[in-house]
């Protein structure tokens, strides 16, 4: 099930890492230092300001599809399953519809119930309408099956699949989840699509 929004909004939040930014209500100033220094304010005379502990972040508009998968992987908890999916159709989209992998992106989005969908975005604000062209069933299917290429053709994690690289599913934007990556779950997922 895929759902398009033109003109979609994203929330980017940087939550430094889970601890948070520390800002001076007074001044501005900020740090992620556990516990604020103290500080001068622009003037440079010393600020006697209260810190206050926030996360960092902006909204911007762009086209965005969701993808739904929940039901034919409703019940999937493994860690790094879903990351493995979303990130090797982004391999597929880019390489199938010859866009630039650094023009899209994605996220998981989570649902209330629990069941996750992948949302594709362009990271262009304003959109450029690369993701929307999956709209169209061909080039769906075509950049699934060139998901599924890539995956296959490449032999890290040997047989078990137990792993990933930078030629298969690893970039620089996806670092956070390097470790919890594996080829088989992408292989899996998208024999799987394919197949029905």
């Amino acid at each position: 099930e895929m759902t398009s929004m033109n003109h979609g909004q994203l929330t980017v939040l940087n939550n430094g890492k889970g601890r948070g930014f520390f800002v001076c209500k007074t001044c501005g100033y900020g740090t992620i230092a556990s516990y604020p220094p103290s500080h001068s304010n622009s003037d440079k005379r010393k600020c006697k300001g209260t810190f206050e502990r926030v996360s960092l972040g902006y909204d911007f508009e762009t086209d965005i599809i969701e993808i739904n998968f929940s039901n034919i992987f409703n019940d999937i908890y493994e860690d790094g399953f879903w990351e493995s999916l979303m990130y090797s159709i982004i391999e597929g989209v880019s390489t199938a519809l010859e866009i630039d992998r650094s023009d899209i992106d994605g996220t998981l989005y989570i649902k209330s119930h629990g069941n996750k969908s992948i949302i594709l975005f362009d990271t262009v604000p304003g959109g450029a309408g690369h993701v929307k062209r999956l709209l169209n069933e061909t080039d769906f299917v075509n950049s699934l099956n060139k998901a599924l290429e890539i995956v296959v053709s490449c032999d890290c994690g040997g047989e078990k699949q137990d792993t990933s690289c930078y030629s298969c599913l690893r970039n620089y934007y996806n670092q956070y989840c390097h470790e919890k990556m594996k080829r088989k779950y992408a292989v899996e997922a998208l024999k799987l699509l394919l197949s029905n």
